[in-house]
C-alpha cells in the first residue's frame, strides 16, 4: 500500500534545513565546475502518521482472509459437501399371490309348512376354515442388511355371505353367532374400523354379538399396520434379499338361520356360507431395518485459493499460527448413530503432491455422530480443544495446516459408518449429510511465523545533479504489532524498475509490541546515490515479520507502526 509521503528535492532541503554545529561557511568549496557543501545537513521532517496493519496486509478482494468486527484477522474459507442415498421404494412393494376364498356347506332337513318361521339358533351350524396366503417382494437393494419389521397402511377386506341357491323353500337371513372369530398370525398387527362388529385382542378378532348377514354379504374392513418378521417361523420374513410371507388365517365359529319355510312336505336343503378375503395394495410406508450405510463420498471436494495478498506471495512465507482450528457442520437425517472420517489434503500451486495430509476422525480421535435429523458440529485442532464450538476432535499435525499457504485444498474419502442397529427408514426418502467444512481461525502468530510486509513511499529525487550523495532517513519506530520486524528498503525508478546506481542500507530489528505495550526502536534508511544513478521515484520499505515465540494476541487491523522524529540528513555533504 502506498503511503502519502513525498520528499522535496535536496536543493530545497538545503535552503530550508537546520545545519548542525559542524557546518560553517568554510564548508563551501567553489571551483569552475562544482559547488561542494560539506558537513552534516539535516532537515527535520517530524512525525509520520501511523501505518496500520490493515495497510500492510491489504487483503483486497481475497475471499479467504476476513477482518472480524473487532479488527482481528481470520483465515476463513469453507468447503461445502452433500451426499445422500435412499432405500428404493419400488423394491419395497409386496405382491399378493393369493385370493383367499372358502365355502362351508351344511345339509339339513326343511320341515313342511306354509310361511312358518324357522330358526336353528339353538343348534347352529359350526364352521372352521383356514385361509392360506402368500406374498413376496422384488429383490431388496443390497444396502438393506436385514429387516425386522414392516410398517404399512394396507387394507384387508373380508366378505361373508350366504349362498341361497340350495335353500329349498327357505327365505331368510343368516346370522353369525357371537364369539365367532378370525385368528390371525401373531406377526401381523391389525386395526379395525370404527363401525366394525368385531373386537380385537392380540391377533384374534371376535364378533361382539350375533350379527346378521346382509343379502350382499357382510363386508369387514381391516387395516394392516405392521408385519413383525421377528415373530415369524424360521425361513420366513426377510430371506436371501427378498421378503417372503407364507402363512394362513383361521375363521371359526357358528351361524344360524332366521327364515320362513314354505314347503308341502319336508325336504333336504343345504346352507353354504362363503368366505372371501383379499389383501389390497400392500404398500410399505417404512421398514425397521439394518442398513449397510457405509456412506462413502465418491468424489473429491476441492477449494482453489484465489490470488494471494502480496504479503503471502513470497516463497519464504511461514504462516505458522497458534493452535489453528477448523469446523465441520452438517445436517444429518440418518436415524442411526455412527462415526465419520475423511482425509484433508493441501497442495501447492501446480503440484499434485500434497503439502500436507491430515486424517480426520480416525481412531482413537473419532468423530461420533448422533442419530437423526440434527445439526452435527465438530471442531478440529491439534490440541483437541473445541474453541467454544461443537465436539472437539484431535487431528495429528493440524498446527501446520496453513504453515505453507496452499493454493488448493481437498476433502476426500468421506466415510460415514453407522452402528449395526435396527432403525426405521422410509422408502424413497433420501438419507445423508449436507454441510460444510470450514477453517475459521484467528491470525495468532506461533513461533516460526515469517512474512514480509511492504509499504511504498513516493519520493521524487534526481541525484544526477548532486551525486555522489548519501541521504539518510533517521526515525523512531513505535511498533504495536506482536511481531519482530526487520526493516529493509528497495529503490525504484521510473517504470517501477530497480534504480541503477542507488544502494540502500537499513538498521536492524524492530522489537515486537502490542497496543497495550508498544515498543520503540531507533532506525534508519541510508540511500547512497552514484553520480550517474537513476531518478529515485519510489522507496519501498519492507518489514520482515517474525515470531520468536507464540503470541498471546491475534493480528489486528488497528495494530501498526508509527514513524516518529523523522529527519532527512546528508551526512557527507553534496556537490552542486
Amino acid at each position: 500500500m502506498k503511503s502519502n509521503l513525498t520528499y522535496i528535492i535536496v536543493l530545497f532541503a538545503l535552503m530550508t534545513s537546520c545545519i548542525d554545529e559542524s557546518f560553517s561557511l568554510g564548508d563551501f568549496d567553489i571551483n569552475d565546475q562544482d559547488i561542494a557543501i560539506g558537513g552534516n545537513i539535516e532537515l527535520p521532517v517530524g512525525d509520520f502518521k501511523k501505518i496500520p496493519l490493515s495497510q500492510l496486509i491489504d487483503i483486497g478482494n481475497t475471499n479467504y482472509i476476513v477482518e472480524e468486527g473487532n479488527g482481528d484477522y481470520y483465515f476463513d474459507f469453507s468447503l461445502p459437501f452433500k451426499r445422500y442415498a435412499q432405500v428404493d421404494g419400488n423394491a419395497l412393494t409386496l405382491e399378493d399371490k393369493s385370493f383367499l376364498e372358502r365355502t362351508s356347506y351344511f345339509s339339513f332337513t326343511v320341515p313342511a309348512g306354509l310361511n312358518i318361521s324357522y330358526s336353528n339358533k339353538d343348534n347352529p351350524f359350526a364352521f372352521d376354515e383356514d385361509f392360506s396366503f402368500s406374498f413376496s417382494s422384488p429383490e431388496i437393494p443390497s444396502m438393506v442388511k436385514d429387516i425386522r419389521k414392516l410398517y404399512l397402511n394396507t387394507g384387508i377386506s373380508l366378505n361373508i355371505s350366504l349362498d341361497t341357491e340350495k335353500l329349498n323353500g327357505i327365505k331368510g337371513t343368516a346370522v353369525i353367532s357371537r364369539g365367532s372369530k378370525l385368528e390371525c398370525p401373531g406377526w401381523i398387527e391389525l386395526e379395525l374400523g370404527s363401525n366394525s362388529p368385531l373386537s380385537i385382542s392380540g391377533g384374534i378378532l371376535s364378533f361382539r354379538e350375533d350379527t346378521p348377514l346382509p343379502a350382499s354379504g357382510l363386508e369387514i374392513s381391516m387395516i394392516v399396520k405392521s408385519i413383525d418378521f421377528s415373530k415369524m417361523a424360521q425361513g420366513k420374513g426377510f430371506v436371501n434379499g427378498k421378503i417372503v410371507v407364507d402363512d394362513s388365517m383361521r375363521f371359526c365359529g357358528s351361524f344360524y338361520l332366521n327364515a320362513t319355510v314354505s314347503t308341502v312336505e319336508p325336504n333336504g336343503a343345504a346352507a353354504a356360507l362363503r368366505f372371501s378375503s383379499r389383501f389390497n395394495n400392500l404398500k410399505i410406508d417404512a421398514i425397521e431395518a439394518k442398513l449397510d450405510f457405509r456412506h462413502e463420498l465418491d468424489q473429491k471436494i476441492e477449494y482453489d485459493f484465489l490470488t494471494l495478498p502480496r504479503f503471502l506471495r513470497n516463497d519464504d512465507v511461514v504462516f505458522a499460527l497458534k493452535d489453528p482450528h477448523a469446523r465441520l457442520e452438517f445436517d444429518y437425517n440418518i436415524p442411526l448413530s455412527g462415526t465419520a472420517s475423511f482425509n484433508l489434503l493441501t497442495f501447492a500451486k501446480g503440484s499434485d503432491s500434497p503439502l500436507g495430509q491430515y486424517a480426520v476422525g480416525n481412531a482413537p480421535d473419532v468423530m461420533r455422530i448422533d442419530a437423526a435429523e440434527t445439526m452435527q458440529s465438530f471442531c478440529f485442532s491439534e490440541s483437541g480443544s473445541n474453541f467454544g464450538y461443537g465436539k472437539a476432535v484431535r487431528v495429528k499435525g493440524f498446527n501446520s495446516i496453513v504453515r505453507k499457504i496452499p493454493s488448493r485444498m481437498t476433502i476426500s474419502d468421506l466415510v460415514i459408518e453407522l452402528n449395526d442397529e435396527y432403525s426405521v427408514f422410509k422408502p424413497g426418502q433420501q438419507y445423508g449429510v449436507d454441510g460444510k467444512f470450514s477453517i475459521h481461525t484467528p491470525f495468532v502468530p506461533a513461533k516460526g511465523f515469517h512474512v514480509t510486509f511492504m509499504d511504498e513511499f513516493d519520493i521524487d529525487v534526481d541525484p544526477k545533479s548532486i551525486a555522489p550523495v548519501t541521504l539518510e532517513l533517521k526515525m523512531k519506530v513505535v511498533n504495536t504489532i506482536p511481531l519482530d520486524l526487520e526493516l529493509g528498503a528497495q529503490a525504484l525508478t521510473i517504470g517501477d524498475t530497480p534504480a541503477e546506481g542507488i544502494t540502500i542500507e537499513t538498521s536492524g530489528r524492530i522489537k515486537a509490541g502490542t497496543p497495550d505495550s508498544p515498543s520503540t526502536t531507533s532506525a534508519y534508511v541510508r540511500i547512497k546515490a552514484a553520480r550517474n544513478s537513476d531518478t529515485l521515484r519510489h522507496l519501498y520499505l519492507t518489514y520482515k515479520a517474525d515470531a520468536s515465540e507464540d503470541s498471546a494476541v491475534a493480528l489486528n487491523s488497528t495494530q501498526g507502526i508509527e514513524l516518529r522524529e523523522i529527519t532527512l540528513s546528508i551526512p557527507d555533504g553534496i556537490i552542486l
